[in-house]
């Protein structure tokens, strides 16, 4: 069975190789090779089925699983599908029990080849004969297992009798015959791209364009190589840049994109291989790093994987890059590698051929364009003398077209007289030697035209083929000839002519000079300087200068010339002259042309042009007069070349001529010389008015000076020009030389003359400079200590300058400086600012609390003004201390309207009070009366705080004064206020500013409760919600240097107390009136209006001043400023009243009352106290009763305001009259100023009016106990 088996595989292979050889002789692409394989295929397994191994009836074994797998593994589905239809066809034709089972194994065989047909064109790596021999055994495997399905047991004991055989023999039969197929198919391709390969190299040869041959090449290739795409890239030699030339399989967006890419990055796989020399292989381009700048692209276009090679020439040059791609990952296999290799070869000798031949086309074409161009002929003969080539200039010079000439002899184009000259040199040529000789030749219309032939002859491979002759035209050469003949005679004649010195300068020495050099040099004839070196001509400081640019000329060096130099004249004199010297050749040596020209009257001018320009700038830099003076001296000396030194002088005050400035002179003493006007070139110039040119100064003695100082008197020549400026003349300049006589000229004079005007009118600018800098000074002070804001704005409104005041103004009113543009200040447009006011001269500006008053006035400068002055005056104080003046002044007009009338209430109201405090102590007085009778005195004490309130805001109230500690009082006030106030008000004290704590004031303690009392209820009011009140004491210092916080405080000492509370604030409207008498915005009944009028009355009448800041919903705080004293003084305190008033003891009291009733009434009330009581009506009675002998008086009480003599005219009578007896003054009038000093009047107490009969009683007893007390 075995060996059975073994021929039925020999058979299988030899028919397989068979079928191979056949199908090369059909192998065309498409589906009828696919079909026609197929059939083959079929046939071979039918041959093979004809002589089976015969296992059982029905059951036969053979080599078809091989034959349909290989037509599956070779031709693909198509030829699979085909042959396992005829194999299946003649099976079922067999029949038998095995039919079945074997029409599974060919199609089982036709799958796996199929399957491993599109793995092999995936991966050349499988057609290895490793994973052949492995697909052979799976194929057999698989048919083997197939046979358990034979029915009985026939699959069994076919499977355990055949499968050593098969599986030993049949995968090595499907690997053998499959590497015979394979190897004969890489033959196929090896052939085919060797035909392809003849093929590109027939186009290489033909002169195809390399384009389409590597279009071709491209194509081939990718026709063998099924899945690859590829490209061809050349390399631009002077850009070198990669682009695309050839594409196969890729799309022209794609390549163009690369291309793009290429120019812009060089990191890149592509232009890496180009660059690296080296092949790059990318596998996958989604990842590989070296395809970031092309990943997106290549992706987009579905490439995965790519390669990219370098194409070389044979000197292993970079021509280009051969890139290649997949769609899918891979690697490229060997067979591909092959290709690729053979075809960058191919590749290689095409653009290498390419390139040579556009070299070769490129220097071909520069030849002729050359030779097309050349400006002189050129004719090119073969070896018998005809024309082969001809250029435009040739066929131009003999008037004829190249097409004309091509083909005839060159002798048809010689004059006749020549012809036998040209043909012999034409027999040297064929001899081999090269010749130039002259020629007459023949222009189309007859005449003749002179030339040079130069020719050789054109010798190839030893061989003489033509000649080749440059032909020129010679009648230019002679006309130029001809005209430097005549050149050379016009050149003689403008050289002897010419105005300007011509000199020829060879080895050392002139050797040719024409007239105006020996004019210049101050000889007669030209013929005296030839022989001369430039050390007889150039001034020795310039000489090795000039040597030295002479060398470097003859050298060939230039930018050497034209140059200035100085020469010497005959007479020693110094010329400056301006020289241009080129090199030439002279004799035929080197040698140099020298061109000179005198520039004395140019450097005059320049020199007064740059004094002029000194002057210009020295005015520009400084107008004081010393430097001035200096500057002006430095340009006029460097105006005149000649000058060495100088000097100016001005007139002092004497009339004498002071040197102000020198320059040149090197003894300090010169700049102290002081002449009168009747010596020196200078003072003649003066007293002349005009100017002096002196040649000789010391032959003069009455202008040489003969002092002292050397360098003054060893001037040999002068120029003097006096300065005047404005008709008067103010000075002199001097221009001096100390070395030579005669060292100026009238140049020289004019040259100062100008210079001494421009200097007068510096001088006058100068003085015109000094005062208005003065005035621009005293301008200046007058704006800084103005006690008004000045601004300077242009007539666009930006702020030109501003004085101090004026810039803190213009932050206040526009919040800008001193540059910027305001469009107003305050509450005004600037525009409303610039006219005039509707009424006044000043417009009234707001801002914020600030009031100002604003004028403006142009500044004068044309019709349109450019400029306006706005002065600014801040009025907020002046109208503060105005509104202050006015409502002291309405209060004091109310307070002595109410004080007048005060006094006759008073009156009453105390007859009230004494009759009721009398009627109270009658002990027979039954208890409701009694009540009745303190109700009475209750209402009267009422009617008398309200009328102290009208006193008070009138300051008319009596004030007594002692010395109050203000901290101990706002104490007592704040623990009084919280019983009094609700609980809802939170009232708080906080101190600061005396480190002993004690604040203290000269001032009434019951007047300063009010004021706190009074301040306390409106902050009370305000806050009908609750909230807090905050007292705050202080002690402040105001310097003389400090603004006092309130105008009108003066500096010292002072107690600052601030009543802050939460409320509801103070409408601005009603601002203004809160400290108007009557003036309330609470509801009839539940206020007066004077509970503020009367804090603002104390406050004044203490010397004090009050403010308030408040704002609607942000509460309100007044703040009080009292004089203070320093806490060194014990503060005294009221003593307190006993219960009962005391009594007397029959002292004797003189009452002087002018109110009878009230005089009644206090007599009972002191009598009730047990005193002796007389009583008169005014103090005029008063006196004549205490004039009488046998008067006897303890104490004097007495009313102040009294018809005739009042209670102080009374105290001072006594104290004229020597009388001592105390005095108590009763009144309801404030004391005025006449009664300061009432205590040196003898004035023992002040008691107001009404006065409760305690305190009447009190204060008797004290001053009665105290007189006492003196008496022992």
């Amino acid at each position: 069975m075995l060996l059975e088996l073994l021929q039925n595989v020999a058979l299988l292979v030899a028919l397989s190789v068979g079928l191979q050889l056949l199908a090369q002789r059909i192998n065309r692409p498409g589906w009828l090779y696919a079909l026609a394989a197929g059939v083959l295929f079929g046939g071979v397994g039918v041959v093979a089925m004809m002589t089976p191994l015969h296992f059982a009836p029905g059951v036969i074994y053979d080599g078809r699983s091989i034959i349909i797998s290989l037509a599956g593994f070779i031709g693909g589905p198509v030829t699979a599908a085909v042959a396992a239809t005829i194999c299946i066809a003649y099976r079922l034709h067999l029949g038998g029990a095995g039919a079945i089972v074997g029409v599974l194994v060919i199609i089982e065989s036709a799958l796996f080849g199929v399957i491993f047909y599109y793995l092999r064109r995936r991966n050349p790596r499988w057609e290895h004969p490793f994973w052949l021999w492995l697909f052979g055994l799976v194929v057999q495997s698989t048919m083997l297992l197939l046979q358990l399905l034979l029915p009985e047991r026939l699959g069994w004991e076919a499977l355990i009798i055949i499968s050593p055989s098969v599986l030993l023999l049949y995968p090595v039969g499907f690997m053998v015959a499959a590497l015979v197929f394979l190897e004969n198919e890489r033959r196929r391709a090896l052939e085919k791209m060797v035909t392809a390969h003849n093929r590109i190299l027939e186009m290489i040869a033909s002169r195809v364009p390399l384009a389409a041959i590597l279009d071709a090449l491209l194509h081939e290739i990718v026709a063998q190589a099924p899945g690859m795409y590829a490209s061809v890239l050349l390399l631009d030699e002077e850009r070198q840049q990669l682009q695309h030339i050839a594409i196969a399989g890729l799309s022209a967006e794609y390549c163009a994109a690369v291309d793009a890419a290429l120019a812009a990055a060089s990191d890149q796989a592509i232009y890496a291989a180009a660059t690296q020399r080296r092949r790059i292989s990318t596998r996958n381009i989604a990842t590989a790093p070296e395809w970031d700048a092309l990943r997106r692209l290549a992706l987009d276009h579905g490439l995965r994987a790519g390669w990219a090679t370098p194409i070389f020439d044979p000197t292993a040059s970079v021509l280009g890059v051969f890139a290649l791609y997949y769609r899918k990952p891979a690697q490229p296999a060997a067979f591909h590698l092959r290709l690729i290799d053979q075809a960058t070869h191919i590749a290689a000798i095409a653009i290498t051929r390419h390139r040579q031949e556009e070299a070769l086309r490129t220097e071909r074409d520069f030849a002729r364009q050359v030779m097309d161009s050349m400006s002189e002929g050129l004719a090119i003969t073969d070896a018998q003398g005809r024309l082969t080539y001809v250029n435009p200039t040739l066929a131009t010079l003999l008037g004829m077209q190249p097409e004309e000439m091509l083909g005839r002899f060159t002798v048809e184009f010689t004059v006749g007289e020549d012809m036998d000259i040209v043909a012999a040199r034409i027999e040297q040529r064929r001899q081999g030697v090269r010749s130039a000789y002259d020629a007459r030749l023949r222009h189309r219309d007859g005449h003749e035209i002179p030339a040079l032939v130069s020719g050789a002859p054109y010798i190839r491979k030893g061989q003489f083929q033509g000649t080749i002759a440059v032909i020129a035209d010679l009648s230019a050469r002679n006309r130029a000839e001809q005209a430097l003949r005549e050149s050379e005679e016009r050149y003689r004649l403008l050289v002897d002519t010419s105005p300007y010195a011509i000199g020829i300068y060879q080895d050392g020495k002139i050797v040719f000079a024409n007239r105006a050099a020996a004019q210049l040099i101050g000889v007669d004839e030209p013929s005296a300087l030839i022989g001369m070196t430039v050390e007889q001509i150039v001034a020795p400081d310039e000489l090795m200068q000039t040597r030295a640019r002479l060398e470097h000329l003859l050298r060939g060096e230039t930018g050497l010339y034209p140059a200035q130099n100085t020469y010497l004249r005959a007479d020693g004199m110094r010329v400056p002259v301006e020289v241009v010297a080129v090199p030439f050749a002279f004799g035929g040596r080197p040698a140099v042309q020298v061109l000179v020209q005198d520039i004395t009257e140019r450097v005059r001018r320049q020199r007064e042009l740059e004094a002029q320009a000194m002057l210009a700038q020295a005015l520009s830099e400084t107008t004081e007069l010393e430097p001035l003076l200096e500057r002006i001296l430095e340009a006029g000396i460097h105006a005149v070349a000649a000058a060495n030194k100088g000097s100016i002088a001005l007139v002092d005050t004497d009339g004498a001529l002071q040197i102000c400035a020198v320059h040149g002179y090197n003894d300090p003493r010169t700049r102290v010389l002081r002449f009168s006007q009747d010596f020196g070139y200078g003072a003649r110039a003066l007293r002349l008015r005009q100017p002096l040119l002196i040649a000789d100064v010391r032959s003069d003695p009455e202008i040489a000076y003969e002092g002292e100082v050397e360098e003054a008197a060893s001037v040999q020549s002068a120029i003097a020009v006096p300065l005047v400026v404005r008709g008067q003349a103010i000075g002199v300049m001097s221009i001096d030389n100390t070395q030579r006589k005669d060292a100026f000229n009238d140049h020289d004079l004019s040259a100062v003359v100008n210079i001494a005007a421009t200097a007068s009118l510096v001088l006058d600018r100068a003085q015109l400079f000094e005062e208005i800098e003065v005035q621009a000074r005293q301008l200046a002070q007058i704006m800084e200590t103005a006690p008004q804001g000045l601004i300077l704005i242009s007539a666009a409104g930006r702020v030109l300058r501003a004085n101090p005041l004026g810039a803190r103004d213009l932050a206040i009113l526009a919040g800008v400086s001193v540059g910027d543009t305001i469009t107003h200040l305050g509450d005004q447009p600037l525009a409303a600012l610039l006219t005039i006011p509707p009424t006044g001269p000043w417009h009234e500006v707001h801002a914020g609390d600030r009031i100002f008053e604003i004028i403006a006035r142009p500044v004068s400068g044309g019709s349109a003004p450019a400029q306006w002055v706005v002065v600014i005056d801040d009025v907020t104080r002046s109208r503060q201390i105005q509104a202050q003046t006015q409502l002291q002044e309405r209060l004091a007009t109310v307070g002595q309207l109410a004080a007048g009338i005060a006094h006759d209430f008073n009156n009453i109201l105390n007859i009230i009070v004494l009759q009721a405090q009398m009627a109270a102590l009658l002990p027979e007085l039954p208890p409701d009366e009694r009540q009745r009778m303190e109700v009475i005195v209750d209402q009267a004490q009422n009617a008398t705080n309200l009328i102290r309130q009208i006193l008070d805001f009138g300051r008319q109230a009596l004030l007594e004064r002692q010395i109050v500690d203000l901290t101990a009082l706002l104490d007592d006030q704040v623990r009084l206020l919280r019983r009094a106030f609700p609980e809802s008000l939170t009232i708080s004290i906080a101190q600061e500013g005396s480190p002993s704590g004690v604040i203290q004031v000269n001032a009434d303690p019951t007047r300063l409760r009010q004021v706190i009392m009074n301040l306390a209820i409106n902050a009370r009011d305000a806050m009908p919600d609750g909230g807090a009140i905050t007292f705050q004491l202080a002690s402040i210092t105001l310097t003389p240097e400090e603004t006092p916080p309130v105008p009108g405080m003066t500096p010292g000492l002072w107690a600052r107390l601030t009543v802050t509370d939460t409320g509801v604030g103070i409408p601005p409207e009603i601002l203004p009136h809160i400290f108007d008498p009557f003036f309330t915005t609470k509801a009839p009944g539940k206020g007066t209006g004077l509970g503020l009028a009367q804090v603002h009355g104390i406050i004044t009448q203490h010397a004090g001043f009050i403010t308030v800041a408040t704002g609607v919903g942000q509460g309100t705080t007044f703040t009080l400023y009292l004089p203070a004293l320093p806490a060194t003084a014990p503060a005294l305190c009221p003593p307190p009243l006993d219960a009962a008033p005391p009594g007397g003891a029959q002292e004797h009291l003189l009452l002087v009352e002018d109110n009878a009733m009230l005089r009644l009434a206090l007599m009972e009330m002191l009598e009730s106290l047990h005193y002796s009581v007389a009583a008169v009506a005014n103090g005029r009675e008063a006196l004549t009763y205490l004039r009488t002998p046998d008067a006897h008086v303890d104490l004097v009480l007495s009313d102040v305001v009294m018809p005739d003599m009042g209670g102080v005219a009374l105290a001072r009578a006594l104290r004229a009259e020597g009388i001592p007896i105390p005095i108590i003054l009763m009144s309801g009038h404030p004391l005025d100023e006449q009664t300061a000093d009432l205590q040196s009047l003898g004035v023992a107490a002040w008691l107001p009016k009404p006065c409760p009969a305690e305190r009447l009683a009190h204060t008797i007893a004290g001053v009665l106990m105290g007189l006492n007390k003196q008496m022992q």
